[in-house]
């Protein structure tokens, strides 16, 4: 009796950040997956952009070809954001069809998107990441005592204002 390989098309783990279970599914160019996991985006992400998921991090074995992998996240994606893919710190916007919950994107063999230059082996450490235009300013309120202090104010200024228009 010999021990055989048995291949592994998906896996499922918490997200890096702590907001639930994220699933990881490979198809086509024969793939398995290796070593995955989803891990704290490393630093030199791009400015103003967060990971809220973390990265996911995972090997595929035994590509001959294109493969097609799709990340389910625990929650939905936000307006506006984009495929990331990270390489020796380096951040690249990756081509990805968007869900309300899911990445889809095609990696192939030694072509855009795998970092590792083995044959057979595609790495690639990537995840959904939320660029904030800016830090939005507040608006400047008084409190329930200034506003009162305010109004009693004015009050003052109009009785004033009255007195000095009759004489």
């Amino acid at each position: 009796m010999t021990a055989g390989f048995n291949p592994v098309t998906s896996y499922t783990g918490p997200t890096a950040t702590g907001t639930g279970n994220a699933r990881i599914d490979v198809t086509g160019a024969g793939c398995a997956i290796s070593n995955a996991s989803f891990v704290v985006a490393p630093t030199g992400s791009p400015a103003n952009t967060s990971f809220p998921h973390g990265l996911a991090d995972f090997t595929l074995i035994d590509c001959t070809g294109a493969a097609t992998v799709t990340i389910t996240y625990p929650s939905a994606i936000p307006v506006g954001a984009k495929y990331w893919k990270e390489n020796g710190g380096v951040y690249t916007e990756y081509p990805a069809t968007l869900g309300a919950n899911s990445a889809t994107f095609t990696l192939t063999d030694n072509g855009a998107g795998d970092s590792d230059p083995a044959s057979g082996l595609i790495h690639d450490p990537s995840g959904i990441g939320i660029t904030a235009a800016s830090t939005p300013q507040t608006i400047p309120t008084l409190t329930v005592w200034g506003m009162l202090a305010l109004s009693g104010l004015l009050g003052l200024g109009a009785m004033f204002w009255v007195r000095r228009l009759r004489a």
